[in-house]
């Protein structure tokens, strides 16, 4: 599947909210002047109770603005106001596909912070996934915390497949035996992941940089997907199976074992 980056450039690209490839709408920013001292105001919950209880019929689209708007995510909506001055090196791009607006300052967009590091696996544990996704949205900033949470999801990992989860190297070695790639425990030892000199995990190393962090991003989604993704895809291959071949192939496995 083709993938477009975002930029100023581009009509099309991948969405960085929902990620996917559609049509971006530009947008000029146009100022107003604030008079006689008022300050920016941001809509509360109970703008919109009042906004229901005051109207006899409650202007849907307006609730639905409001309810947007409550967010604090930047929006666009039509306005009868006439704006005062026009904004320079300021843009915004609205996403066909799911209407989130993303805001670009001299050329480079500063909202949503754009992430270069890929997305976990769909099939890891939801409650693993958060920290992998926390260490998504730091690496830029602090890749040596992003290295310790993708350290501390790693063992989290470990142990959500049957391992004891207390000592990596002993938990990576164990699903080595199982079917992973001996090539991964090697990368994840030079990563100081596994090892004598192993750092332990969810802890801070000061030698970290963001080339360690993309890496364990990367290892932690194969170790995944050839333990997790894979197998699964085979139970859902074998679970299509007519129930007569089934049973031909658990006998055969039946009397394999018996011999």
């Amino acid at each position: 599947m083709r993938t477009v980056t975002p930029s100023i450039t581009e009509t099309a690209f991948n969405c960085p909210h929902c990620g996917v490839l559609a049509h971006q709408h530009w947008y000029i920013v146009q100022a107003d002047l604030l008079s006689n001292g008022r300050v920016p105001t941001l809509v509360e919950p109970s703008d919109i109770e009042d906004y229901q209880k005051s109207s006899k019929q409650p202007d849907v689209k307006t609730v639905s603005r409001l309810e947007r708007m409550l967010s604090r995510r930047p929006l666009i909506h039509a306005s009868s106001y006439h704006a005062d001055m026009r904004v320079e090196n300021l843009w915004l791009s609205k996403c066909f596909n799911c209407q989130e607006v993303a805001v670009w300052v001299g050329g480079v967009m500063s909202y949503p912070e754009p992430i270069s590091t890929p997305a976990s696996n769909k099939d890891t544990p939801p409650d693993i996934a958060r920290d992998y996704d926390e260490a998504r949205l730091i690496a830029q900033k602090s890749p040596r915390g992003a290295a310790a949470l993708l350290r501390l999801a790693i063992q989290k990992l470990c142990a959500h497949l049957g391992e004891p989860g207390r000592n990596i190297n002993d938990d990576i070695a164990a699903l080595v035996s199982k079917g992973l790639d001996p090539r991964i425990q090697r990368a994840l030892d030079v990563l100081r992941v596994v090892g004598n000199e192993a750092v332990h995990p969810g802890t801070i190393d000061l030698k970290d940089d963001p080339d360690t962090a993309e890496n364990l991003f990367k290892l932690f989604n194969l170790i995944v997907e050839k333990m997790i993704s894979e197998p699964k895809l085979v139970d859902e291959v074998y679970a299509t199976l007519p129930p007569e071949k089934i049973e031909a192939i658990e006998r055969r496995d039946r009397e394999k074992e018996s011999r």
